[in-house]
């Protein structure tokens, strides 16, 4: 919305008072209205004075629905027309100011609140009108620029810049990344990102997600959407034709490479304190699972002392990462936590006592 829509109803604030008993019976109703369009005018203005230009336009486009009857009365009075002539002058040099504040570019500007899609890496600033595409099937790579009407720092109110990137293949979602906008990036109003992209190619963490929720659909055309979140709010959307009817196996082959990269990384975490009788104790505590434990590693510098509402110690606690052999002799990391009951003297036997995150790992890294 351009900010003359804004200043018109600032105009109509103004002369409200004068046209209260002077319009017909009939348009009393719209003016009760209008009041009600005046307060989210009020909004707009006061959300656009603190740059939250988001909110400005809501609340502006709302009040102009709510007044557009109110014109229709009031057409033929010439102090309302010249004053809107009035404002319009103007029109041009603030919406030339609002641009540059928010649109990196025309091309921005004339896809706000949009995302678009490429076979290749899109350039803000930069961008190649006859490079972006809505058609792909399973053997291109799809990048995406996300152009938004606000910077992320206004948008995410609670300062936790948390977005949220959605991905729909035929109305049902097959992957959702979670991620917080970096310090660097606050103040941007557009994202680039990832969709389908190989392991070597790849720059952002949300793409592996993308790429394995994407390669378990069928082998057929479809419809996919890409939205950005906040609070549950769609900020930016668009869609993309993906027709998969030669088969899904390049987007299964290229997120089995993240998978397995994934894999080969993991390895036993940093001791934080070293007890060679205590790991052997958490091994032994362990000796009831049907995985082998095969090493304990003290992720915790000290134990925990909990106590009870009467401040006498109960037990202690401390942190391990443990890698065990599954039955099918593949290895994986858990991480776990032990205790030991105190009787009021000394504290008794290394006892299993919570289970956290687990994940597989190459055998050959847990020494």
């Amino acid at each position: 919305m351009k900010i003359q829509t804004l200043l018109k109803f600032l105009i109509v604030k103004v002369l409200i008072s004068g046209f209260l008993f002077s319009v017909p019976a009939k348009a009393q109703f719209n003016l009760n209205k209008l009041k009600e369009g005046v307060n989210r005018t009020e909004l707009a203005f006061r959300n656009k004075t603190q740059n939250r230009l988001v909110d400005a336009t809501t609340f502006a486009e709302t009040a102009l629905k709510m007044c557009d009857r109110l014109f229709s009365v009031l057409s033929n009075n010439n102090e309302l027309v010249n004053l809107i002539k009035e404002t319009e002058n103007h029109d041009n040099k603030i919406d030339t100011s609002l641009s540059s504040d928010v649109y990196t570019s025309d091309y921005h500007k004339q896809n706000a609140e949009k995302i678009v899609f490429s076979k290749q890496p899109i350039t803000i600033k930069n961008e190649k009108s006859s490079a972006i595409t809505s058609d792909f099937n399973c053997n291109d790579l799809i990048y995406a620029m996300i152009y938004i009407k606000d910077t992320f720092k206004n948008i995410t109110y609670d300062n936790s810049y948390a977005i949220t990137q959605s991905i729909n293949v035929d109305g049902k979602n097959v992957a959702e990344c979670i991620f917080i906008m970096l310090p660097e990036k606050i103040e941007q109003t557009y994202l680039t990102s990832e969709i389908v992209v190989s392991r070597e190619k790849a720059q952002t963490k949300g793409v592996k997600k993308y790429v394995k929720g994407l390669s378990q659909i069928s082998p057929r055309p479809h419809k996919v959407e890409v939205s950005l979140r906040v609070n549950n709010k769609v900020i930016a959307s668009g869609e993309f034709n993906f027709d998969c009817s030669d088969g899904t196996e390049p987007l299964e082959k290229m997120s089995n490479d993240f998978e397995n990269s994934e894999f080969k990384s993991i390895v036993m975490p940093k001791a934080a304190k070293k007890d060679a009788k205590l790991e052997k104790e958490m091994l032994d505590a362990l000796s009831d699972w049907k995985e082998k434990p095969l090493k304990a590693v003290i992720t915790d510098d000290d134990w925990t002392i909990h106590r009870s509402v009467l401040g006498i110690i109960e037990y202690r606690t401390i942190g391990a990462g443990v890698a065990v052999k599954k039955p099918d002799g593949q290895c994986r990391l858990f991480w776990l936590s032990f205790k030991q009951d105190y009787n009021g003297k000394s504290y008794g036997k290394t006892q299993h006592y919570g289970v956290g995150d687990s994940m597989d790992m190459p055998c050959e890294n847990v020494k």
